[in-house]
């Protein structure tokens, strides 16, 4: 609020408001204007809105930045200035005084500037403090209280999630796990405090062996579930969690997650189907490696990684004749070509061209017998 003094304001004959508002009950409304330079401000537009019916007035200040409502109908008005054309202040609920002495509302823009930035950070001025009702300020100084509270929690969130993002590029998993935890509990709202805590988990339970290495898995798949519980239509988390679910080994439920992924996003129904096949390979379950890379050929635009993933697994069940030659697998071959014929030019096109040529010679060869003889035709 802004300070108020009552005295007489000595003001230009010019700078009266409209006579209209004259009557037996009127009341007068002065104060000066004085710029962030500490010097008056002329020309400013002071306005006044009356709040219990329609009635509106302004006056501009005059070369000492003083103003003067002489004749204001009595009532509670609020009061508004401008300095060229911009709202600079606002004070609500002044009631003019009905008695000789003006009632002065003064605007310091200085003062006013510095109550905006305290404003922001949710301080004010001592002045400002002072013209406080003891509710006023109790109910300030409760909101003072809350915001700095607030400050500390989001200081000590980011704190806590920045060192856990650090340690988690590093790959410090652990580490990574006592900071994005220590986030969790400062504000268990916020879904990329589980998403990551549930990547960092599953990052430490691929470097163990056994039960450890299996109650770490459960802690990642419970994040995701966190995760989920406040982003439920994320498909990128049911993808995560249907991987983590089969690391675990509950296939089923895995791939249900995965499922639920390709409904919410059909446009990466293929990653989510390769990325089953990656995690099946990597766990030796090469016949359902091969379903899932199917699977992501089938979708549409279908995945054309997903072809060579199939030509590298069945790579893996080729067999070699008496004579050394590869005698691949039925489809090996045609899955290399269908992903020339997806991604001519994608990362593996050179490699898929050399092993189709390879094994092609391959093939011929083996159909060849180098020891048999050669029968001679008679003359």
């Amino acid at each position: 609020m802004f300070a108020r003094a009552y005295h007489v304001a000595l003001l230009t004959a010019g700078l009266l408001c409209s006579a209209s508002f004259a009557s037996a009950q009127t009341g007068r409304l002065a104060g000066k204007v004085i710029g962030e330079d500490g010097q008056p401000v002329r020309g400013a537009v002071v306005r006044t809105e009356r709040q219990e019916m329609p009635g509106k007035a302004q006056v501009k200040t005059n070369k000492r930045g003083e103003y003067l409502f002489g004749f204001l109908q009595m009532g509670v008005y609020n009061v508004i200035l401008e300095v060229d054309g911009q709202e600079k202040a606002r004070v609500n609920n002044i009631k003019p005084s009905s008695a000789g002495e003006a009632t002065q509302l003064d605007f310091d823009l200085a003062q006013e500037a510095a109550r905006r930035k305290a404003a922001s950070s949710g301080q004010l001025t001592e002045q400002q403090l002072r013209n406080m009702s003891p509710e006023q300020r109790k109910r300030y100084e409760e909101r003072l209280s809350k915001r700095r509270e607030q400050i500390s929690r989001n200081k000590e969130l980011n704190d806590a999630y920045n060192a856990g993002m650090v340690a988690l590029e590093s790959r410090n998993f652990a580490a990574a796990i006592d900071s994005f935890k220590k986030a969790s509990e400062v504000d268990p709202k916020q879904v990329a405090v589980w998403a990551r805590l549930a990547v960092a988990n599953s990052g430490l339970a691929g470097t163990k062996r056994g039960p450890e290495g299996k109650a770490i898995r459960a802690e990642s798949i419970a994040a995701y579930r966190k995760a989920l519980e406040l982003q439920p239509d994320n498909a990128g988390f049911h993808n995560n969690l249907g991987l983590e679910l089969i690391k675990d080994g509950q296939m089923d439920a895995g791939k249900q997650e995965l499922a639920n992924a390709a409904l919410l996003s059909p446009n990466n129904a293929g990653q989510f189907h390769y990325n089953l096949g990656a995690t099946l390979m990597n766990q030796g379950d090469m016949a359902g490696a091969i379903e899932a890379f199917r699977d992501a050929t089938t979708v549409t635009p279908p995945y054309a990684e997903a072809f060579y993933q199939i030509g590298v697994t069945l790579m893996g069940q080729a067999k070699v004749d008496d004579q050394g030659n590869t005698i691949p697998v039925e489809g090996t071959i045609e899955a290399f070509q269908s992903y020339l014929d997806t991604a001519p030019n994608g990362p593996n096109a050179p490699t898929a061209k050399s092993l189709i040529s390879s094994l092609q010679a391959s093939v011929d060869m083996s159909f060849e017998n180098p020891n048999a003889r050669k029968r001679r035709r008679r003359k």
